[in-house]
């Protein structure tokens, strides 16, 4: 039997959230470097059925909710169940759970803060004896526990004293970043946050990091973990990368501005009218796409651009890779506030494997460093109207599309980020953690090794 990864996440497909991607891409991508996944995670109110997991993730695929109405009891993607089982919507899901987001938010924003690492710990404390339950029954070889929430990391370090491996996942930093950093009165807790990250990284069998500058930072900070600190980035997702999906295009004779995710008020403003000025200067079609939910009202862009605004609301994300796929260029936006942040864009790597142009309207530092790895990437700070026709200009030039795809820059980039290598530093990590010392630990992608891959 091959061995067991047992993935501890607070979301997993089809939850439809950032947080899930990476999680789930493991879920993927465990049985083709020879491991067995099991996954465990919170319930949101859609629920994976077999036939789901079989289909979107693998046909070995294994999940256990901790809460929920199937909470206690595995879900098999080779079951035999039936495959039309009810699920409930996440409408009904966010109706269900509205009353207790008001009031966690009113706790996060008072007592909260108190906690150590966050809010969550309480919670996640309560889901410590299901855990138990689920280890004892798979018998994992490694434990993985993907935060933020960062709580999350203390049942890590619960099962570290059972003796099992385990993996510490940050998608995000933790003390690096000011997100997460006690404010205000709670600035007093900061020695019990500092010894909480130095806990983790010292009892961890192998610490993965998505954002390299949090990789470097902690191989710094935490010099006697050093060997144990891996850089972890997102891949370019396989089916975009392989183009193996049908893309979402504009209508006939159209060319399609697409922003995937939240976009402020005041940039959609300049987009809208940055696009209607490059259309009549052109004599093109160009429509402008906002792929997700939007906080304001669109009816100032409709008196702009008419039929040529299209708004998607909610979508999968199968669908919006397929809405990706089908750009003729891309702009991925971040609020002033977020773009101090040290976090990275996840979608950038999706970008990325379109081939698509960029424009990145307040991207992170990290971002920007990702970014101006590529040909001719516009980025904009708190952008006017003047600046943001000048970017969409130069991300519809004709050009510029076949530059981003045939680019030695662009491509070294894709494979900087490739499944392949993605798969190759996760195996790395694994047998880190479970104290191998075999040859994959010397394998090497494309004349690279695979220390430090990715970053």
């Amino acid at each position: 039997m091959p061995p067991t990864a047992l993935i501890l996440s607070n979301t997993f497909h089809p939850h439809g959230v950032v947080a899930s991607v990476r999680v789930t891409n493991w879920a993927r991508l465990l049985p083709d470097i020879g491991w067995r996944c099991v996954s465990v995670a919170r319930w949101y109110g859609q629920t994976a059925t077999p036939a789901m997991l079989a289909e979107a993730v693998d046909p070995s695929a294994r999940l256990w909710y901790l809460d929920g109405p199937d909470a206690g009891r595995p879900i098999d993607a080779d079951a035999h169940a039936e495959p039309n089982k009810p699920e409930t919507s996440a409408a009904a899901s966010s109706a269900q759970r509205g009353g207790l987001s008001l009031a966690k938010a009113a706790v996060d924003r008072t007592v909260g803060r108190l906690i150590v690492p966050d809010a969550q710990r309480v919670q996640w404390a309560r889901f410590w004896p299901s855990v138990r339950r689920v280890i004892k029954a798979e018998s994992p070889d490694v434990v993985i526990t993907s935060g933020p929430t960062h709580s999350i990391h203390r049942l890590g370090l619960r099962v570290a004293a059972t003796g099992v491996p385990w993996i510490a996942d940050f998608r995000d930093p933790y003390l690096l970043d000011a997100r997460f950093r006690p404010k205000g009165l709670a600035r007093g807790t900061w020695p019990w946050h500092v010894a909480f990250e130095r806990a983790v990284y010292a009892r961890a069998s192998a610490v993965t990091h998505a954002i390299p500058v949090h990789a470097r930072w902690a191989r710094r900070r935490y010099r006697l973990s050093e060997d144990r600190c891996i850089t972890l980035t997102h891949p370019c997702p396989r089916d975009l990368a392989d183009e193996d999906l049908e893309p979402a295009v504009a209508g006939p004779s159209r060319r399609s501005v697409r922003v995937v995710g939240v976009i402020g008020e005041a940039e959609a403003r300049s987009l809208a009218l940055g696009v209607t000025r490059v259309s009549a200067m052109r004599g093109e079609a160009i429509e402008l796409r906002l792929v997700g939910p939007q906080s304001f009202d669109l009816g100032t862009l409709r008196s702009v651009l008419g039929d040529r605004l299209i708004a998607t609301g909610v979508v999968s994300h199968d669908e919006a890779k397929r809405q990706i796929a089908g750009a003729d260029a891309l702009v991925s936006y971040l609020s002033p506030e977020r773009s101090r942040h040290i976090g990275v864009s996840s979608k950038l790597y999706e970008f990325l494997a379109a081939r698509r142009p960029i424009i990145a309207i307040n991207p992170t530092r990290p971002d920007q460093q990702l970014l101006r790895r590529l040909p001719d990437v516009p980025m904009l700070f708190e952008p006017d109207d003047e600046s943001m026709f000048w970017a969409l200009q130069l991300a519809l030039d004709h050009r510029a599309r076949f530059e981003f795809e045939m680019s030695a820059r662009a491509r070294a980039l894709r494979e900087r980020h490739s499944w392949e290598l993605h798969a190759l530093c996760l195996e790395r990590a694994l047998e880190r953690a479970i104290g191998a010392r075999g040859p994959a630990s010397a394998r090497t992608v494309a004349g690279r090794p695979t220390e430090g891959a990715g970053g």
